[in-house]
């Protein structure tokens, strides 16, 4: 994994969340990994001492692949948060999923943390609490919308992951000192 080191900071966009029930990494049957298996396959069954040094290439093609191509980045984010990349590891996971309406327990459990791990490393990565950061987030990806979209309320608290848009409009409210259909008038006029 050293190796490689400078794909950590690749970001695929992977949907953590998708393929990972039951600690399970779905693959869509793929020709790059068809012929890298046959290739494989290939030494082992014409080798009667496989060589490790060939065994080591072929596992760095395999990784390379995983890496190198969006639609692995599921299982190359996996990978990378097992040997302690915080950068594609939480960051990532955060980034993806702040909209969403999860309470810290479910970013805990997509993290593959207990909830005082989570939060300990939250706050180191962050140098703020969970909380108050997403809020900060949504909020800003509200004032976004706001400014730049012709969603409706409902539709801009619904995509900021707010439960409702009464919710929304208080929390916007108290934080901007202003609702969020006079913020939008100000912006556009």
């Amino acid at each position: 994994m050293s190796k490689f080191d400078y794909l950590k900071v690749m970001d695929h966009g992977a949907d953590l969340a998708h393929g990972t029930q039951e600690n399970l990494i779905a693959l869509e049957q793929d020709s790059n990994l068809e012929v890298f298996f046959f290739t494989i396959l290939n030494y082992f069954a014409n080798m009667e001492v496989v060589n490790k040094e060939l065994l080591e290439v072929k596992f760095d093609e395999l990784l390379l692949n995983l890496f190198t191509q969006p639609k692995y980045g599921e299982l190359s984010s996996y990978l990378l948060q097992l040997v302690g990349d915080d950068r594609v590891g939480i960051r990532q996971i955060m980034e993806e999923n702040y909209a969403s309406t999860l309470k810290l327990p479910g970013y805990a459990e997509l993290c593959n943390m207990s909830l005082s791990s989570f939060k300990r490393e939250f706050v180191r990565v962050y140098k703020t609490a969970p909380g108050k950061w997403l809020l900060n987030r949504k909020l800003q990806l509200a004032r976004k919308l706001l400014g730049n979209s012709h969603l409706n309320i409902n539709e801009v608290a619904f995509r900021c992951g707010f439960e409702s848009a009464s919710h929304f409009i208080k929390t916007f409210k108290k934080q901007q000192d202003v609702t969020p259909t006079k913020y939008r008038a100000s912006m556009n006029s």
